[in-house]
């Protein structure tokens, strides 16, 4: 990696410059607010719901305004614990973005460029209405890939668990960073995203 990184920039060294060379690991974080099943079904809603009035397409009801009563009470159903009543609420939240989803296949039927524009949004919807459980997995991707959906805006985010005890668990990327022992002419570092498995809803290995 980094040869590859002296190359590039047409700076010359010496081997006993990189022979000795430190790596550690670290998470970038994404300003991604703590992800939960209601707050995704909404954000899902709400996306496909905007996106398919930004494209004319009419749909039978956008459950925008009731989406978002249905959000806030269950969350404060659970910030009370009464979680029967929470979980009542995360299931009308889920029949919304369930009817949305169907709603929406069925007018952009037929219709290639439509079909094209709504894929990505389409998938992540269902991925979240799923509740990311029992994913199917996606043509090319490898057998370990996590299809889980932490944040809309940013699907690549996975959930990294370092042990930490005031934040046992973080969204973004896990980061290798390489960097050499001694003084190097052609920089301090350098970096390449990997994702690291995690749950924030079970214990990490």
């Amino acid at each position: 990696m980094i040869k590859h990184y002296m190359v590039g920039s047409g700076i010359t060294m010496f081997f006993g410059h990189c022979s000795l060379c430190l790596r550690t690991t670290t998470v970038q974080p994404k300003a991604i607010a703590f992800s939960t099943d209601a707050r995704l079904m909404h954000r899902a809603l709400d996306r496909l719901a905007r996106r398919a009035k930004r494209h004319g397409i009419k749909l039978r009801q956008s459950y925008r305004r009731v989406g978002k009563f249905a959000l806030i009470k269950q969350q404060r159903y659970a910030h009370a614990k009464q979680f029967k009543r929470a979980r009542r609420a995360l299931k009308t939240l889920k029949t919304y973005l369930g009817r949305i989803i169907r709603d929406i296949w069925r007018k952009i039927a037929g219709n290639d460029r439509l079909a094209e524009t709504f894929a990505k949004e389409l998938m992540l919807a269902r991925r979240v209405h799923a509740e990311n459980r029992n994913l199917r997995p996606v043509k090319g991707a490898s057998a370990e890939a996590d299809l889980r959906v932490f944040s809309l805006h940013a699907p690549e985010v996975e959930c990294i668990g370092k042990g930490k005890a005031h934040q046992p668990y973080e969204f973004g990327v896990k980061v290798s960073v390489v960097t050499t022992l001694s003084h190097s002419k052609a920089g301090s570092s350098s970096s390449t995203p990997r994702p690291c498995l995690a749950s924030p809803f079970a214990a990490c290995s």
